[in-house]
């Protein structure tokens, strides 16, 4: 395999890991008014508003857990 074809393989499995990680964080906000965004790159915010911050560490800890279940 040539290396371009390496190089597009990895950048390909690293897209699909993102899309991935993206719809793990999307289903774990079930307000209405939770919103996920992307940020740059890989990078990703999500905003809880009105949520206390025991909801908010709840929901991270939801997030990490299905994200980590993906790798």
């Amino acid at each position: 395999m040539r290396r371009t074809n390496r190089i597009d393989n990895l950048a390909d499995k690293r897209i699909d890991l993102f899309r991935r990680a993206a719809e793990a964080v999307r289903t774990r906000l079930t307000r209405p008014g939770d919103f996920l965004a992307r940020v740059r790159g890989d990078e990703l915010v999500a905003l809880l508003p009105s949520t206390p911050a025991e909801g908010a560490v709840t929901v991270a800890g939801n997030v990490r857990a299905a994200v980590a279940a993906l790798v």
